[in-house]
C-alpha cells in the first residue's frame, strides 16, 4: 500500500498512534517498537540496491521504549499549550540523551489547549518557537482545532519575534549539523544535561531549565509571561564555572560560577555562548536547507585565550556519509588587544561539494579595530561593506546596533587556508547591545504615545532620539562608539519624559526599565 506512494516522491513516513500499546497477538510486544523496526528496515532494504548513493532511511514516530532510538526521529505526543509544559521541555529533551535518544522533538506551541482555553496565546507561542530553536527537531503541529493557531503571520505584534526565531534556526544549521555528526560518531546527543560537562557540581543536577546544546551553547527558555508594565520577562540563570558566558541576546558577558536574574523583551531569545568560542552559521540569505550554499559565517564572541572548532559537511541526503564527508578546522587566539583567526583548508570531499567558499567573520562586542588584515594584506574599512563584498572586495564594516565588526573575504578555493587578524578589543560586554536594540525596537511605540499625548508634530525629544538613534550614529562613526554610549543616561531620559507632563506613567516605567543595561 505504501510503496507506490513512496515512489511518487515521499521522503519519509510519519507514523502516529496505533491504538494499542502492546500487541493483542504476541504478549509483551510493543506495537510502537515493532512498527519502528519494520518501517525502518523496509526503507533500508529498499535502498540496498542503490549502494552508498541511496537516500538515508528516516521515519518519524513515537517513543517505543528503550532501544528504539536506533530507528526513528521521535516526538513526545499530545502536549498542552501551557507555560508549565514549556518549562518542562528543556529537562525532558536533554535527559532523553541519557538513553541515547538524541533526536527528540515536541509540537511547537503545544498540541492542544487546556480545558477552557479557546484562543492561542501569541506570547506563549513565541517563547515556544524560541525554545525549540535549541532542540533536535523544529516542527509546529497541533490537533485539528481552530484555537490552536500556528500560522505565525496571524500575530502581527509578535510576527518579527517569531520570524527571528525561525531565522535563527536556519542560521545555526552548520553548528547543528556538526553536532549531529558528533552524535553519530560519539553517541553524544545534541541536547545534553549540564552534568555531562559539570558532573562534580550539584547545581548541574538541579538547574533543569538550562542545558548544553552542542559543545559551546548554553540553552534555556523564557517560560513565564512578561510583566504587563515593563514588557520584560524574568529568566534566572546559573552560569557553570570554567569559563564566562556571552549572552547573544543582550551582549553581556556573565562570569562563570555566578547566578543572575535576567530580564528579556519578547524580541529577545536568550542563549549563551562560551566566552572565546567560534560559532559557525549559515548565510542570512538562505531560505531552505536543501539548496547548497558555499557561504560560511563565523561568529566570534568576546573572550581571551585560544579555542577551535570544526565545521562538518556532507551531501545531506545519501548514505555515503560514513566515508564521503569533509571538515574545516577553525582556530582563534585572542588577547586584550587583538584576535587572530585561522581557517584551514577543507579536509575530505563528498559528491557535490562546493569548490569555493565565501567567508565572513563577525566579532561580537568589539570596538572599531585599528586595523584588519587577511593573509598578511591590510583590509580597508567600508561604510557599505556588504555591498562592496558582493562586488568581490575584501573589506570590513561595522554595525552600530549589534556593536560588531564583520570581515568579508572574497570567494576562494576550499583548498586555500586563510588567516585573519583583527587588531581591536572586545570593549562592549556589559549589555550595551541589548540597550541599543531595545531602544530601537520601542521607538515606534514611543512615537505613537507622543502623537496621542503630546503632539503629532513632536514625535521624539532630543534625549529620547539619542537613545533611539545611537546605534545609527555608531554605524556612521564607529570610532566614537564609546563616546556615544557614555552619553546615554537612563535617569536623564526618565526626567525628560516626566517633564513633558502628559506621558503616561506606565510607559515611562516601561521605556526606562528596558533602557537599563
Amino acid at each position: 500500500m505504501l510503496d507506490p506512494i513512496a515512489r511518487q516522491g515521499v521522503d519519509f513516513w510519519w507514523l502516529d498512534w496505533q491504538q494499542f500499546m502492546t500487541s493483542k497477538y504476541i504478549p509483551g510486544l510493543s506495537n510502537t517498537f515493532w512498527l519502528n523496526h519494520t518501517f525502518w528496515w523496509h526503507q533500508v532494504r529498499q535502498s540496498e540496491k542503490l549502494g552508498k548513493d541511496a537516500p538515508r532511511p528516516m521515519i518519524y514516530h513515537r517513543w517505543g521504549g528503550i532501544g528504539s532510538h536506533r530507528y526513528q526521529v521521535g516526538f513526545s505526543g499530545d502536549t498542552y499549550a501551557t507555560w508549565r509544559v514549556l518549562s518542562y521541555l528543556p529537562y525532558f529533551t536533554a535527559t532523553a540523551s541519557n538513553v541515547g535518544y538524541a533526536y527528540w522533538g515536541h509540537d511547537i506551541g503545544g498540541h492542544m489547549q487546556p480545558k477552557g482555553v479557546r484562543k492561542t496565546d501569541p506570547e506563549l507561542y513565541t517563547r515556544w518557537l524560541q525554545e525549540a530553536v535549541f532542540t533536535p527537531i523544529y516542527k509546529t503541529h497541533s490537533t485539528k482545532d481552530m484555537s490552536m493557531e500556528k500560522r505565525f503571520w496571524i500575530f502581527p505584534e509578535h510576527f518579527d519575534a517569531m520570524r527571528d526565531a525561525i531565522r535563527l534556526r536556519y542560521d545555526l544549521a552548520p553548528y547543528i549539523y556538526t553536532a549531529a555528526r558528533q552524535a553519530y560518531d560519539e553517541g553524544l546527543g545534541i541536547c545534553r544535561p549540564l552534568y555531562y560537562d559539570y558532573p562534580e557540581n550539584e547545581k548541574a543536577y538541579i538547574e533543569n531549565e538550562e542545558f548544553m546544546f552542542g559543545d559551546n551553547i548554553l540553552a534555556t527558555t523564557v517560560c513565564q509571561p512578561a510583566d504587563k508594565v515593563t514588557g520584560l520577562a524574568e529568566r534566572r540563570m546559573w552560569f557553570p564555572e570554567g569559563c564566562d558566558w556571552w549572552d547573544m541576546a543582550t551582549g553581556k558577558l556573565h562570569k562563570g560560577g555566578s547566578e543572575a536574574t535576567l530580564h528579556y523583551t519578547i524580541q529577545e531569545n536568550p542563549y549563551f555562548v562560551k566566552a572565546g568560542s567560534i560559532i559557525p552559521m549559515s548565510s542570512p540569505s538562505i531560505s531552505n536547507l536543501q539548496d547548497p550554499s558555499n557561504e560560511l559565517w563565523l561568529h566570534l564572541v568576546p573572550g581571551v585565550g585560544q579555542s577551535e572548532c570544526r565545521v562538518y559537511e556532507d551531501d545531506g541526503v545519501s548514505q555515503a556519509y560514513d566515508e564521503a564527508y569533509a571538515y574545516t578546522r577553525i582556530s582563534r587566539e585572542s588577547t586584550a588587544e587583538a584576535t587572530k583567526v585561522r581557517i584551514a583548508a577543507r579536509e575530505g570531499d563528498y559528491k557535490g561539494a562546493p569548490g569555493t567558499r565565501l567567508l565572513r567573520l563577525v566579532f561580537h562586542g568589539m570596538a572599531a579595530p585599528e586595523s584588519v588584515s587577511a593573509d598578511g594584506a591590510d583590509i580597508p574599512y567600508s561604510r557599505f561593506a556588504a555591498k562592496d563584498a558582493a562586488a568581490g572586495k575584501a573589506v570590513w564594516g561595522y554595525d552600530g546596533v549589534s556593536l560588531s565588526v564583520t570581515v568579508y573575504l572574497p570567494e576562494s578555493s576550499v583548498g586555500t587556508a586563510h588567516e585573519v587578524v583583527c587588531n581591536g578589543a572586545f570593549s562592549f560586554i556589559n549589555g550595551e547591545r541589548g540597550q541599543l536594540r531595545r531602544m530601537r525596537a520601542i521607538t515606534p511605540e514611543a512615537k505613537t504615545v507622543f502623537a496621542e499625548k503630546i503632539s503629532s508634530h513632536l514625535q521624539l525629544t532630543p534625549v529620547l532620539l539619542a537613545f533611539a538613534g545611537t546605534g545609527s550614529y555608531i554605524t556612521e562613526d564607529p570610532w566614537n562608539a564609546a563616546k556615544y554610549l557614555s552619553e546615554l543616561d537612563v535617569k536623564v531620559l526618565e526626567d525628560n519624559l516626566r517633564s513633558l507632563g502628559r506621558i503616561p506613567e506606565e510607559f515611562i516605567k516601561k521605556i526606562t526599565a528596558q533602557a537599563e543595561r
